[in-house]
């Protein structure tokens, strides 16, 4: 996430810059446009540069669009494998109640084999006594 967020906003530095540039060639060719005949071939390398400067700030967009598409990707993937956990955290807390009740279970059934146990012993005891 901090990765795509790093490229976002690199991309979106490298975007600000082209506009700039753009804009002062768009300043140049101003200038450019009010000079002498001179100026003409002056005026098609501006108009050469601001239309390179143009397309370079279009492929920039593009990769802003694609990085933060890849970013949001990356945060759906990281919602996903949270509800995960808690699901995971969920499940466990139950299991850990179910081998608690078991345990206790258990005691209890111990608790009354012995029971039983001493009954039957009583019970031998007092027959061959009799």
């Amino acid at each position: 996430c901090a990765e795509g967020e790093e490229r976002r906003a690199n991309l979106e530095r490298t975007q600000r810059e082209l506009k700039e540039e753009v804009e002062e060639m768009r300043r140049r060719e101003e200038v450019l446009s009010g000079d002498s005949v001179g100026s003409t071939v002056q005026l098609a390398n501006a108009q050469r540069l601001v239309e390179a400067a143009e397309g370079q700030a279009r492929r920039a967009q593009e990769a802003l669009g694609l990085a933060q598409q890849r970013l949001a990707a990356k945060e759906v993937e990281v919602l996903e494998k949270d509800s995960a956990v808690e699901d995971a955290k969920r499940r466990t807390s139950r299991l850990e109640k179910d081998a608690e009740n078991l345990r206790k279970e258990v005691t209890h059934w111990r608790t009354e084999a012995a029971q039983s146990s001493l009954l039957v012993q009583q019970a031998q005891a007092r027959a061959a006594a009799a």
